[in-house]
C-alpha cells in the first residue's frame, strides 16, 4: 500500500518526499531538460501565450522609452555644450560626440530593459507559473493582486541599494 500524500498546504506536505520522483542529479542536464519543459508548455498552452508575450513587449517598451528619453536628454546636452556657432572642429566634435551618446544610450536602455521587464511583468509571469501549477498537480492556488506582485518582485532589485545606501 502507497502512503497517502498530505494537502499542499499542510505542513507535512513539504516534509516528504515526492511520489514520483524520478530526480537524479543537479546539473546542466536537469537545467536544460527544465528549460525545454518550460519552453514546451508554453507552446502546447495557447491559454498563457499572452502572459508569456508580456515579458518580451514590457522590455521593448522600457527599452523604446529609455532610448527616446535618452536620445532627447542627449540632444538637448549636446546643444548647451557645443552651442549653435560651431567651426569644423565644433561639428566634428558634436557629431563624434552624438554617435558615442546614442551608442550609451541604447546599451543603457537595453540593460535598464533587461532590469526591469522581470519585476513589471513578474504578475503574468505568475500565471504562466500558476498555470503550469495546476497542469502539473491539478490544484488551483489563489492568485496575489497586481500591485502585492509587483512589490513582491521590485523589493529584491530595491533593497539591495538602500542596504549599500547604509553603509
Amino acid at each position: 500500500m502507497t502512503p497517502q500524500r498530505q494537502r499542499p498546504d499542510s505542513a507535512e506536505y513539504h516534509m516528504q518526499p515526492r511520489m514520483d520522483d524520478d530526480f537524479d542529479s543537479v546539473g546542466m542536464m536537469a537545467a536544460i531538460k527544465a528549460f525545454l519543459g518550460g519552453i514546451g508548455f508554453v507552446i502546447v498552452t495557447p491559454s498563457v501565450w499572452p502572459w508569456a508575450a508580456v515579458p518580451a513587449l514590457m522590455m521593448l517598451g522600457v527599452t523604446g522609452v529609455v532610448t527616446i528619453l535618452g536620445i532627447w536628454a542627449g540632444a538637448e546636452l549636446l546643444d548647451w555644450v557645443f552651442g549653435s556657432n560651431r567651426g569644423t572642429w565644433g561639428a566634428i566634435g558634436y557629431w563624434a560626440s552624438w554617435l558615442l551618446v546614442i551608442a550609451t544610450v541604447f546599451v543603457s536602455a537595453v540593460l535598464a530593459a533587461l532590469t526591469l521587464a522581470q519585476p513589471l511583468s513578474g504578475y503574468a509571469l505568475e500565471k504562466v507559473a500558476h498555470a503550469q501549477g495546476y497542469k502539473l498537480t491539478d490544484i488551483r492556488r489563489p492568485n496575489m493582486s497586481y500591485f502585492a506582485s509587483l512589490w513582491l518582485n521590485c523589493a529584491p532589485c530595491y533593497f539591495p541599494f538602500r542596504w549599500a545606501e547604509a553603509r
